[in-house]
């Protein structure tokens, strides 16, 4: 799920009549073979989209600032944590970039997740997903932020090892 290359999607809309079956997807640019992606079942009139290539053109780095993060261990561990993200247009022409982080979800009630901090500014979406939509100008970078705070029970470290482990 974590990737810092920049992909080239097409957002497609099936208009055959007809759905399309899961499969395999030959993707050619002028005439020239890229490779195979697959696609998932696509209902008629469904939109979806299609792994294109890889967007050389945009260069992404994401990094844990330590100034802005810690863990403190004690009868309930804290850990605040904070990333930041960039995203930079190498080329000579605006470029369109969608970048997604994830904000964790607690299904356990002894893991609590609170004092979320985003910017740009945006919300995550029910599975802690925040997307930003941005075009970059020629050359421009910009910077994303997230941080949040996980506090939990030092025997969830444990019940985490145990799952890992089966």
């Amino acid at each position: 799920e974590e990737s810092l290359n920049a992909a080239v999607t097409l957002e497609m809309d099936n208009k055959t009549g007809q759905a399309l079956l899961p499969g395999g997807v030959a993707r050619y640019q002028d005439g020239a073979f890229l490779g195979m992606t697959d696609s998932e079942f696509v209902a008629k009139d469904e939109d979806f989209s299609v792994f294109f290539s890889v967007a050389d053109q945009v260069k992404l780095t994401r990094e844990l600032d330590k100034h802005q993060s810690s863990l403190q261990r004690n009868a309930r561990n804290r850990m605040q944590l904070s990333f930041v993200s960039k995203a930079k247009n190498l080329s000579e022409r605006p470029v369109t970039v969608v970048l997604a982080e994830r904000i964790p979800v607690s299904e356990n009630t002894d893991v609590r997740v609170s004092n979320v901090r985003i910017g740009p500014n945006e919300k995550p979406d029910g599975k802690g997903i925040v997307r930003w939509t941005v075009t970059l100008a020629a050359r421009e970078e910009r910077e994303f932020r997230v941080s949040y705070q996980v506090d939990y029970p030092p025997s969830a470290v444990a019940m985490l090892g145990n799952q890992a482990a089966q």
